[in-house]
């Protein structure tokens, strides 16, 4: 079942990857991806709070799982709890300091408050260095680029984006 609540996440069929998912987690409570995907999945469905019971569930038996506090972030961000939200991504970060999603996402909440955008510069920066294929931190990057005036490296950051994805 998780393998097909995989596929069928690929394809967009969400609700049967709900089900699927759901199938999952009552059959195996301890297959902590199957939780975090139904958690990702609820949250994009506008249940936070049931997302939240997931994340809380993998961090119940593994503390230190770095997508649980990523899934906590985006329940934050959902929230608009900028300050819960910039908390969760920092500890995810510090339990997986090499996912470029997570450097991305830290690096868009501090390049939104003038006293930390150079800190949010670098950390896009940093997600473009560990994932050079990532459209969203290049773009990003490439925004920020272009508003300090940066226009070379900016149009650099979006021919990455373009050649990563055409």
């Amino acid at each position: 079942y998780y393998q097909l609540s995989k596929v069928n996440l690929k394809q967009g069929a969400l609700m049967p990857a709900y089900a699927d998912l759901m199938r999952v987690v009552d059959l195996q409570p301890g297959n902590l991806p199957a939780r975090i995907d139904l958690g990702n999945l609820l949250l994009a469905g506008k249940q936070p709070d049931k997302a939240a019971d997931q994340a809380n569930a993998v961090l119940a038996v593994q503390s230190n799982n770095a997508d649980a506090y990523a899934l906590l972030s985006s329940i934050a961000a959902s929230k608009n709890d900028r300050a819960g939200e910039l908390t969760q991504i920092q500890k995810a970060l510090a339990i997986d300091p090499n996912r470029a999603a997570f450097h991305t996402t830290l690096g868009l909440l501090q390049s939104t408050d003038p006293a930390t955008a150079a800190a949010g510069e670098d950390q896009l920066r940093k997600a473009v260095s560990l994932d050079p294929k990532s459209v969203t931190a290049a773009m990003f990057l490439a925004s920020i680029l272009e508003r300090k005036g940066d226009l070379p490296g900016a149009q650099q950051q979006l021919l990455a984006a373009k050649s990563a994805e055409p």
